[in-house]
């Protein structure tokens, strides 16, 4: 879509099931560790309920639910969204969208 825009066209409209809105993801599911696109690791955890991300050396960064099926993490502009037939998770960020495997 952003593509369209910068060459001139006109951008399309995105589909999306409006039921998906709200369903957050399932974090206690999701916790563990995964590779990304490039040989980067990453592991999600839960304490207390609360869903944490952390990247190789970074600090660790909580994770929101967003509807979805997604977790966003504020300041990083981390977006992971998760593919309930196969429990894949998508990574997005300004600079990446890449699928994330369990290790």
């Amino acid at each position: 879509m952003l593509v369209d825009i910068a060459e001139g066209e006109r951008a399309g409209k995105l589909d999306h099931d409006a039921a998906d809105e709200n369903i957050e993801a399932d974090v206690a599911a999701l916790a563990g560790a995964y590779g990304i696109a490039g040989g980067h690791r990453s592991s999600i955890s839960v304490e207390d309920s609360a869903a944490f991300l952390l990247l190789d050396d970074a600090p660790r960064l909580r994770l929101y639910p967003v509807g979805f099926r997604g977790l966003y993490a504020p300041g990083a502009d981390i977006c992971l969204f998760v593919d309930p037939a196969t429990t894949t998770i998508t990574w997005s960020t300004p600079f990446l969208e890449a699928p994330a495997t369990r290790r």
